[in-house]
C-alpha cells in the first residue's frame, strides 16, 4: 500500500474510533424506566413469623410490548433503580416468595432450604406503573 492511501487511511480510523466509541458508550436501553421501591406483606397467619423473601417481577401486560424488570424482596421490601426498574404503563407482576423455617432441611441437589409445607409461594396480578406520582408500590398479598 502506497503511503498517502496509508495516511488517508489513518485519518479515517482516527476519525471514526471517536463515534465508535460514543455510540457503545449510551446508557441503558433508552427507554424512561421508573425508580420505584414498595413492600410485600403477606397476610396468611401461617407465615406470619416467617422472613417475606423471594423476588418480584414486572412483565408487560397481555398486548403491551416492552421490558420486563426483576429484583428481589428482602424482608418484605424491593427497589429498583432508573436502568432497572419496570417503564410505566400496564404490567402483569409476578412475586415469587420463598419462606423457610428455621431448622428445615436443606434439598441436597438444589442446595437451597425447602418451603414451608401448604403455604402459598407465587402470586399474578395486574398493577399500574406510574408515569408520574408515587413511585411507591404496595403489595398485600392473601
Amino acid at each position: 500500500m502506497s503511503r498517502r492511501r496509508l495516511h488517508v487511511l489513518s485519518h479515517v480510523l482516527c476519525g471514526c474510533l471517536p463515534v465508535v466509541f460514543l455510540i457503545g458508550c449510551g446508557s441503558g436501553d433508552g427507554l424512561e424506566r421508573r425508580a420505584i421501591f414498595g413492600t410485600v406483606a403477606n397476610a396468611d397467619p401461617r407465615a406470619s413469623e416467617l422472613p417475606v423473601s423471594g423476588s418480584i417481577s414486572f412483565r408487560p401486560a397481555a398486548g403491551v410490548a416492552g421490558p420486563s424488570a426483576n429484583t428481589g424482596v428482602d424482608k418484605g421490601s424491593f427497589r429498583f433503580d432508573d436502568e432497572t426498574g419496570p417503564v410505566a404503563g400496564p404490567h402483569r407482576v409476578v412475586i415469587q416468595l420463598n419462606f423457610a423455617k428455621p431448622g428445615l432441611t436443606k434439598d441436597p441437589l438444589a442446595q437451597t432450604p425447602k418451603s414451608a409445607p401448604g403455604i402459598q409461594t407465587r402470586w399474578e396480578f395486574d398493577t399500574v406503573v406510574p408515569d408520574d406520582g408515587s413511585l411507591e408500590l404496595n403489595f398485600a398479598l392473601e
